[in-house]
């Protein structure tokens, strides 16, 4: 993460998971469990890292979280460049 400030050992450690593609969400539960729901509880068929950042039910997360001006929650805006990550707290 270029430019993450971050000292908070859980929001690390779920940004690692997220960046990894390892995080218990839809799309990576569905590897090992196809047989469970792999929606978001917002009603999105398939969960995925990309629709949590911007999922409407996480708005508080980002918002105390990412600090970003022109809300671009994108993945590589986010992790990939030195504004993103100086965005994450």
């Amino acid at each position: 993460m270029k430019g993450a400030k971050t000292g908070d050992q859980a929001i690390t450690s779920t940004l690692i998971h997220l960046i990894t593609g390892h995080a218990f969400i839809g799309s990576y539960s569905a590897r090992f469990w196809p047989d469970q729901p792999m929606s978001c509880p917002c009603g999105v068929p398939l969960q995925t890292v990309e629709h949590v950042i911007s999922c409407p039910l996480h708005a508080a997360a980002r918002q105390e979280h990412l600090h970003l001006v022109n809300h671009d929650y994108s993945l590589p805006k986010l992790l990939g460049t030195s504004q993103g990550g100086a965005k994450i707290s």
